[in-house]
């Protein structure tokens, strides 16, 4: 449900990166394989062998506790349709879809990159954990930003103690600002590029049912 809130908020940035020119990687990671025969895919194959520098140590102490998952254990033991991008997520037809640090290296060597701008989930996961990461890559040398604005970590929800999912967000990027990379808000940058604008609706508001302890997701 909170991929659901800002994917129409990640389309209108990819769609201004885009126009602007810019290489957009989309990264489905663990479910990368339900994209094979994907152009966005194949490319990937095509591209010269390299070999990836260890350019920099890059080391980061652990992010805030997350407070646990939002759902509860027994939820989070069943695979509900995770197997792929979110389906609203628009895919451009020059997109790429690396799996890893070297097909990443590969692409920013073939198109001449030297940034690279982070956005999507979950953020200290990724980040930290995924081969095509910002740790990874600003290893071998790439200059890495996180789009603040653009990002969700992974986190616990308890009322009780006013520990919420926003909170927990705020908390990971504040972290990684501190000890792994600078941040931008990306939709600020876009507007002084002309590319994005305010009257936009973006920010769609959820309505869900409450107390359906096992409702299904797809509601």
């Amino acid at each position: 449900m909170r991929v659901d809130a800002i994917v129409p908020r990640m389309n209108k940035a990819l769609e201004a990166a885009r126009d602007l020119g810019m290489t957009v990687m989309l990264c489905p990671s663990d479910v990368v394989d339900n994209y094979v025969g994907y152009p966005q895919r194949e490319r990937i194959f095509a591209l010269p062998g390299v070999t990836v520098p260890k350019v920099y140590d890059v080391t980061c102490p652990p992010v805030p506790d997350a407070g646990g998952c939002a759902c509860d254990r027994e939820r989070c033991a069943v695979n509900y349709g995770w197997d792929g991008m979110h389906p609203d997520l628009r895919i451009g037809k020059h997109d790429l879809m690396p799996d890893t640090q070297a097909e990443v290296y590969a692409i920013c060597r073939q198109y001449g990159l030297t940034h690279l701008i982070y956005v999507g989930f979950h953020t200290q996961v990724c980040l930290l954990g995924k081969p095509m990461g910002l740790r990874a890559m600003k290893s071998a040398g790439l200059q890495c930003v996180l789009a603040r604005d653009m990002t969700d970590a992974h986190p616990g929800y308890d009322p009780a103690r006013k520990f919420t999912p926003d909170l927990n967000t705020a908390q990971v990027v504040e972290h990684f600002e501190k000890h792994l990379a600078s941040t931008i808000h990306l939709q600020d940058e876009l507007t002084r590029w002309g590319k994005w604008d305010s009257d936009w609706i973006v920010d769609p508001v959820r309505i869900a049912p409450w107390g359906t302890q096992m409702a299904s997701p797809f509601i």
